[in-house]
């Protein structure tokens, strides 16, 4: 029996299902839902999804696409929000989003704003004050 080739345009892809999941509006495309399942699955290598529905007060399927990559913003605001989440991992999620740590960017902020100055001295000066 002979196998038949499809022969597919380049814009057409073989996931659909995946092509009208990743446009709809409530899925981040700027990278954030994916540094996020990057995160959830270095600190939990295995069984990541669950683990993220614990710590985090997930559903099921809240945690899995998170932990997938493809999870919502409402989704985010609830890790960012809860007691387990906010400050430790908005810094670890932002640092995979642009690249940079945080203590990079506050000694690259520091250097931006230290200006070598001469020390002041005051003097007075006989009926101007103090200059």
């Amino acid at each position: 029996m002979p196998v038949s080739v499809i022969h597919m345009k380049s814009t057409d892809s073989p996931n659909r299902r995946h092509d009208a999941a990743s446009a709809r509006p409530d899925v981040n495309e700027d990278g954030t839902s994916a540094a996020f399942g990057a995160y959830c699955r270095r600190r939990w290598p295995f069984g990541s999804g669950k683990a993220a529905a614990r710590e985090w007060d997930l559903t099921r399927d809240e945690a899995l696409s998170l932990a997938g990559g493809r999870g919502s913003k409402a989704t985010m605001d609830k890790v960012w929000q809860h007691p387990r989440g906010g400050w430790p991992v908005i810094v670890e999620i932002m640092a995979a989003v642009t690249g940079v740590t945080l203590r990079a960017w506050i000694e690259g902020e520091g250097a931006a704003h230290a200006k070598p100055r001469a020390p002041e001295r005051a003097t007075f000066v006989n009926g101007r004050g103090w200059v």
